[in-house]
């Protein structure tokens, strides 16, 4: 298992919502000949749009554990 960072692919599309992130997603994995199926889990705040890419996508979102410690603190 290999962590993905990748963030060029949604940065040069103005849409933002989960179909945008998937399709961002399948751009970043196609030059490591890697299909969007290989992808156990996606790490990222608890905004909608991760946790709906997550959904579609059927995998665990995995939340920012700094973000989990800030809503607990307020």
């Amino acid at each position: 298992m290999a962590p993905l960072l990748g963030k060029e692919a949604c940065v040069s599309n103005p849409h933002h919502d989960a179909d945008a992130h998937i399709a961002s997603l399948k751009t970043i994995l196609k030059p490591v000949k890697r299909h969007i199926e290989c992808v156990r889990f996606l790490v990222g705040d608890n905004c909608s749009v991760n946790g709906s890419t997550a959904t579609k996508l059927g995998i665990p979102l995995v939340g920012r554990a700094s973000h989990r410690l800030n809503l607990a603190m307020n």
